[in-house]
């Protein structure tokens, strides 16, 4: 019972392909020794546009922290040229990569954009869930930002302590 219980806190990247912008395929592997972040986004999902700013604040501030971010594009509803225009809009210039079948989606359990996953650098998903309490039901927005989830787990994790909390509700778009 306790092995299931822990394969699931620990997801098997590289059981995933992923595919770059340009449409090359990428491997993931939770051997690197880095906290990972991975961020479902959607370039249509009003939420994603608002958070943008918030997310590359957030890449810039823990880069040389060993904290990699990695932005995943879900499904096949919207076109590459559409993910680089909402890029290019926002000046979102995290790692993209393309999730076609939603497999690692899947994986991980996301469910709406944007949603995040903190994994360990032993590859343990060790928060999940939304960036911050400024969302707080679908379309109903907080005037100030008073619980900073992702930040607060990332700084928890830097600092070898286990996040929390742990998992919070993420409020967005339904990944289809």
């Amino acid at each position: 019972m306790l092995a299931g219980c822990v394969s699931a806190d620990r997801p098997d990247l590289a059981s995933v392909e992923l595919k770059t912008i340009e449409g090359a395929p990428v491997k993931l592997a939770n051997d690197d020794e880095k906290l990972k972040v991975f961020i479902f986004m959607s370039p249509e999902c009003p939420l994603c546009i608002s958070y943008s700013t918030v997310l590359v604040e957030l890449n810039e501030r823990f880069k040389d922290s060993g904290v990699l971010f990695f932005t995943i594009y879900p499904g096949t509803f919207y076109t590459v040229n559409q993910i680089m225009e909402f890029q290019i809009e926002y000046d979102f210039h995290l790692n993209a990569y393309l999730d076609p079948t939603s497999k690692f989606a899947k994986l991980l359990k996301a469910t709406v954009t944007p949603e995040v996953f903190l994994l360990s650098k032993k590859g343990e998903v060790v928060y999940s869930g939304a960036i911050d309490d400024w969302a707080f039901a679908p379309g109903k927005k907080r005037q100030i930002t008073e619980k900073k989830y992702l930040e607060n787990a990332i700084t928890q994790a830097i600092a070898g302590a286990i996040p929390e909390p742990s998992k919070t509700e993420a409020i967005g778009c339904y990944i289809e």
